[in-house]
């Protein structure tokens, strides 16, 4: 495991659930656990998505101001993200990058064991510069830590026979993109499991992307570890059914 560096997409909704609370005892276990993979010689970049507050921002700034340009609405979004990610970063401390990376046409001299990155350019998602980051360094995985358990074949929260998804291609996941959102463009606040712009990176990259809900620590380990977990695989060509762990 020495020298493993790890790209992870940290879920907004998970660090910052809701307006005015900031869940402090997930990164404190989330601390706990990159420690003892830092002991061993891991590295880990950690992007941070924009989440419920990023939403609430874009829905009220279009409800109520009238703040309707698509290009207004990703530059509050990113400028949600950027702040998110300078909270994880500062709760960090010296374990991270002393910036927030969100120029990645920088060249940064990374020594510290852990990066801390947001939106960079406007009109794509934090999904998307996830996949940006795990090519520039080199990584064939990346991990996106959510609050749900599984990509569905439907919203579970609006359809009882949602079915989850131990593994898929890109081939199928854009087929499922398709039934909920325009598979053509990233909408500003789209809130789909990985989104559009992403998908299309992704596939054309070769990245294989594991997503699982992040607030369950034990089954985070395991993703880390490689081992089976619960949650759902995406990859450029099929693969064996993986067994559910329950």
């Amino acid at each position: 495991m020495t020298d493993k560096i790890f790209v992870i997409k940290l879920g907004g909704s998970i660090i910052f659930p809701k307006l005015g609370y900031i869940n402090t005892n997930y990164l404190e276990q989330l601390k706990r656990i990159l420690q003892e993979y830092i002991n061993q010689g891991s590295r880990f970049i950690l992007i941070i998505g924009g989440g419920t507050i990023c939403r609430w921002y874009q829905d009220y700034a279009k409800k109520y101001l009238g703040i309707c340009s698509k290009e207004d609405l990703n530059r509050i979004g990113a400028a949600v993200t950027r702040a998110n990610a300078e909270v994880v970063r500062s709760f960090f401390g010296n374990l991270a990058y002393p910036e927030n990376y969100h120029n990645f046409k920088k060249t940064i001299r990374w020594t510290q064991p852990i990066l801390v990155a947001s939106a960079w350019k406007t009109g794509r998602s934090t999904d998307a510069d996830a996949i940006l980051l795990a090519k520039k360094f080199n990584s064939q995985t990346l991990m996106v830590a959510s609050n749900t358990d599984y990509i569905y074949t439907r919203d579970p929260k609006k359809n009882q026979g949602a079915r989850p998804l131990t593994s898929l291609t890109w081939d199928t996941y854009q087929k499922l993109l398709r039934k909920i959102t325009d598979p053509t463009r990233h909408l500003p606040g789209a809130h789909v499991p990985f989104d559009v712009s992403a998908t299309r990176l992704a596939k054309t990259s070769g990245i294989k992307v594991i997503f699982f809900n992040g607030e369950n620590m034990s089954n985070f380990e395991k993703a880390l570890q490689g081992k089976d977990f619960i949650g759902t695989t995406i990859t450029s060509s099929a693969l064996r059914l993986r067994k559910q762990t329950r």
